[in-house]
């Protein structure tokens, strides 16, 4: 099993891609931390068999904390995250014209912004990874 013992972040886990990948890798015995801004059906899925993490990308004030969710989560402030798997993703369908500078900013905040600070407070928690993380 190539996930035995491993501990996996995934920042937009609980939900279609991020949340089947969560699966195969608990299925894979790896230890999984996800988050997500809604996390019901995650846990209600998943039960004790990974850590949910309410987390809005959009909120420096949520990501911030997240290195002490990390922490508690992994029992250790010296365990480490062996993969970590940006999928957090945020997008309105809507034509050119309509826009709005709102719509546009929600859309930036989440699927850059807070991918960058999420990678920058995830990154203490890295193991020496063999690969650039997974995005």
């Amino acid at each position: 099993m190539a996930y035995t013992g491993k501990n996996v972040l995934i920042i937009g886990g609980t939900h279609g891609i991020g949340l089947a990948t969560a699966q195969l890798l608990i299925q894979d015995s790896a230890t999984v931390i996800l988050t997500g801004r809604t996390t019901t059906t995650a846990q209600e899925l998943l039960g004790t068999s990974a850590h949910t993490l309410q987390l809005d990308l959009q909120t420096l004030s949520e990501i911030t904390s997240l290195s002490s969710k990390i922490y508690s989560h992994l029992g250790s402030p010296d365990a480490k995250i062996d993969l970590l798997f940006f999928n957090a993703g945020y997008a309105t369908l809507e034509p050119l014209a309509t826009v709005t500078e709102a719509s546009f900013d929600r859309t930036f905040s989440t699927n850059v912004k807070g991918t960058f600070f999420a990678a920058q407070r995830s990154e203490e928690h890295t193991s020496e990874l063999q690969s650039p993380p997974l995005s």
